[in-house]
């Protein structure tokens, strides 16, 4: 098993929180019902600002000058899929609950 540099774990961990957020900016769209409804590519702003932020997460991971910067490191493709499956655990774990409570209060209010 190949071990990572430490600049690449902080890199890697640093990109994990920031997707962290833009996957949690879903949940905040429905509290109870599932965020992956009609209106899910309805709000243009919260799309460009989620955009924006990926876009700004790249360049600080890529750009020399922005690694410069933040201290940053290239990531591998691996690593950018394996940031994406941590991160994107946070709304399914919140769309997986959110069913749950759905069908609990189907449940106990028939």
């Amino acid at each position: 098993m190949q071990h990572r540099s430490e600049q690449q774990a902080l890199t890697l961990a640093f990109t994990t929180f920031v997707l962290f957020q833009v996957f949690n900016a879903f949940n905040a769209r429905a509290e109870t019902g599932t965020t992956f409804n009609r209106t899910f590519f309805h709000n243009r702003s919260l799309w460009l600002a989620l955009i924006g932020v990926v876009v700004l997460q790249i360049l600080v991971v890529h750009w020399p000058l922005m690694q410069q910067l933040f201290g940053t490191t290239a990531l591998s493709g691996i690593d950018w899929i394996l940031a994406v499956l941590v991160a994107s655990s946070v709304l399914i774990l919140e769309e997986m609950r959110k069913a749950v409570q759905r069908a609990w209060q189907r449940i106990f209010r028939s």
